[in-house]
């Protein structure tokens, strides 16, 4: 999440139909992912991830878990640096 606010993500790939939540606090870069579905006190980090990585002129791509670089993890990220 830190190199997405930051500006360092290249092309992050994101599965379809799958998300991570939980909380990300920018001021210390803690991030707590809830272990179960959406509630009230989170937010979808995959999207704020996207959001984040796009604003800051990365490209964002929406894959099926199978043409994932790495099918064994929801987020994929090739780096600028």
């Amino acid at each position: 999440m830190p190199a997405a606010f930051n500006g360092k993500i290249d092309a992050l790939f994101c599965e379809n139909k799958a998300d991570i939540f939980g909380n990300y606090r920018e001021e210390n870069n803690t991030i707590t992912v809830a272990l179960g579905e959406e509630s009230d006190n989170t937010i979808s980090l995959m999207n704020l991830a996207a959001i984040k990585t796009f604003l800051n002129g990365g490209d964002v791509y929406l894959l099926d878990k199978e043409d994932m670089p790495n099918p064994n993890s929801k987020l994929n990220a090739l780096y600028r640096y």
